[in-house]
């Protein structure tokens, strides 16, 4: 853009410069005078494309002392000026050239860091947290090639749009560097010269060179253009071709340690889950064993004091029984005689049963009985 303001700057300074004409049948005094016309100019005109170029073509007049070759002289010019022009534009098309290779490599760099942030562990423990990791690190990591495509194609229309104006530029300031210089040197050539026909000829030979110059030149650019565009396309295949194959070979390995983790992790379980059930299943047929046991011990105790007790109740019995025999038999005659034989019977009783008898359940005798015996 900057140079297209220039181009139109040097334009507008071009149609400024008007210079005076003078007869004079000298060369010298009429270049002298065109050249201290341009010396009296301001500085920015006399600085200005234009003026150099008018300046530069009566210097070579001045100095070859004649203006027979001035035509070629300002064609001269005006491909030197081409030359710089396009020379000019070498920075412009190096950054054009070298943008998308930065945003290949930021890519590159982009899928290399969302890669290395990818641990197994975080595939085996939260699988979506980590695939959402990669492919937001993987979006971020191709941004810098879109952009970079971007730029590129931006400098290029830019870089197209600026040389067609500077194209058109030296157009302009070729043709009205002809029209200013062409009244004032016609009539160096006589008409009656007998090489103005020949030199006419080569004129004219040396244009139609020119022009074909032109033309095999445009087409050399035109086939380099193309040749680099192929490139360019090609190369952005290629590694659009490497960064898929990288990240369908990084994306298949982590599935597959995923897949692999995922069956150790479930063998283990399987094996824990298993141990654990055959400990339980131990622990509770052994619980239960024991209270079965403890079930027949207890049904044990309970039979045994269920004999107790009938037996008790049979003492119980026996001793009413007792006290009233001995109530019945407290006057007879033989009553020691039945008290022996009632103490050899208790005590008979009582062995079989297998413990003494308690002291509140023998046989008592009150005092009349006593005193009857």
């Amino acid at each position: 853009m900057r140079r297209g303001a220039l181009a139109l700057s040097e334009s507008v300074k071009a149609t400024k410069v008007k210079l005076q004409h003078r007869s004079s049948d000298s060369i010298n005094d009429r270049v002298a005078h065109l050249l201290g016309q341009i010396e009296s100019l301001p500085g920015k005109l006399r600085h200005s494309l234009f003026v150099r170029r008018l300046n530069d073509a009566l210097t070579h007049v001045q100095r070859n002392e004649t203006a027979e070759h001035l035509e070629d002289e300002l064609k001269y010019l005006a491909d030197v000026e081409a030359e710089r022009s396009h020379d000019g534009y070498a920075l412009v098309r190096m950054i054009i050239w070298a943008t998308p290779m930065l945003g290949f490599l930021g890519t590159v760099i982009g899928i290399t860091l969302a890669l290395g942030d990818l641990s197994p562990e975080a595939l085996v423990n939260s699988p979506k947290e980590a695939m959402e990791g990669l492919l937001s690190g993987l979006s971020v990591a191709f941004d810098t090639t879109a952009l970079a495509l971007t730029l590129s194609i931006t400098l290029m229309f830019a870089q197209f749009v600026t040389q067609q104006l500077d194209t058109q530029l030296l157009s302009v300031l070729d043709r009205q560097a002809t029209r200013e210089l062409a009244p004032y040197f016609r009539r160096e050539t006589p008409s009656t010269d007998p090489q103005t026909g020949t030199l006419q000829r080569m004129a004219e030979q040396m244009t139609d060179a020119i022009q074909a110059n032109s033309q095999r030149q445009t087409e050399l650019w035109q086939k380099s253009l193309n040749q680099s565009h192929q490139q360019w396309v090609q190369l952005m295949q290629d590694t659009g071709q490497s960064v898929h194959e990288a990240v369908a070979g990084a994306i298949d390995e982590n599935l597959r340690n995923h897949t692999n983790n995922l069956a150790m992790v479930e063998k283990q379980a399987t094996e824990q889950a298993s141990d654990n059930w055959q400990q339980w299943h131990d622990t509770a047929a052994e619980t239960l064993q024991r209270v079965t046991d403890q079930q027949q011990e207890l049904t044990r105790h309970g039979e045994v004091m269920l004999k107790v007790i009938q037996a008790t109740g049979d003492v119980t019995q026996l001793e009413t029984a007792l006290h009233q025999n001995l109530r019945a038999l407290a006057g007879a005659k033989n009553f020691e005689d039945t008290v022996m034989s009632l103490s050899a019977a208790i005590q008979l009783l009582t062995s079989r049963l297998g413990k003494p008898m308690p002291r509140d359940s023998q046989v008592k005798l009150d005092d009349g009985q006593e005193r009857a015996a």
